[in-house]
């Protein structure tokens, strides 16, 4: 087990899908024996140790970034119940480290692109970019902001991509009326019910529309699962779009 990271066993780390040079594997080399035994690192390719309580979130088999699966518990984990939860853990370690706040911020899936390969350079140069001279003086700095500044100056860019940038602040709706019958029931804080409506098994869309119809009375919604118990079936884009063209 991680010394850093409360997992239950050593997942194996990912390598890079295409070829590296020597520099960059030596780094990546380098990364991963340190950061492994400590945090139990993968190698995704963009470390988010600081966002989730220096607690690797690569541990989830599902790998969540962004909090828990709806299937977790306090207990164990939803895949695996001899894993605790380790959102659950992410969590509760925050909280006690009071970085609780940081976890606010909407993190990056993996970038398939640098997954394997290391993150240390991408800090390396992300200082250089800033100033190297500059991240020194002010991150040994007496005052608190600058030092945060600097700090966020050099990490962020590198967890948060340009294809990404995500952030910890709200964003509200473009839009003020509801767009549907739930989400007016659901701002006006009323009950609301809701169905499952199986997609079909082919293109026949006949009987799906009519358990629409059956069921429209008596719901503010239906919902379209995509491969309901693994089986292939009817996208349930295509299951919305035949319900809402059938009124």
């Amino acid at each position: 087990m991680p010394l850093f990271t409360p997992g239950r066993r050593w997942q194996p780390p990912y390598y890079p899908f295409k070829k590296e040079s020597l520099s960059n594997r030596t780094l990546a080399f380098i990364e991963r024996i340190t950061k492994g035994p400590l945090f139990g690192c993968r190698m995704c390719g963009n470390c988010l140790l600081q966002e989730t309580a220096f607690i690797c979130p690569m541990e989830c088999p599902k790998g969540a970034r962004n909090g828990p699966c709806g299937g977790s518990t306090e207990e164990h984990c939803y895949v695996d119940e001899t894993r605790p939860c380790i959102w659950y853990e992410i969590y509760e370690r925050a909280f006690k480290m009071g970085r609780e706040e940081m976890l606010l911020e909407v993190l990056p899936p993996l970038d398939w692109d640098k997954v394997g390969s290391e993150t240390w350079g991408d800090v390396v140069r992300q200082v250089k970019e800033v100033g190297t001279k500059k991240v020194v003086s002010d991150l040994v700095s007496g005052d608190k902001a600058t030092r945060d500044e600097t700090w966020d100056a050099v990490f962020r860019p590198v967890r948060q991509p340009d294809w990404w940038q995500g952030d910890a602040e709200y964003h509200a709706p473009a839009y003020e009326e509801p767009v549907s019958e739930l989400e007016r029931r659901l701002r006006a804080g009323e009950f609301a019910v809701t169905a499952e409506v199986a997609p079909p098994v082919s293109t026949a869309t006949g009987k799906m529309c009519r358990n629409v119809e059956m069921v429209r009375p008596f719901v503010a919604a239906v919902n379209f699962t995509d491969c309901p118990s693994a089986t292939p079936r009817m996208s349930s884009i295509a299951c919305s779009k035949m319900a809402l063209e059938n009124g």
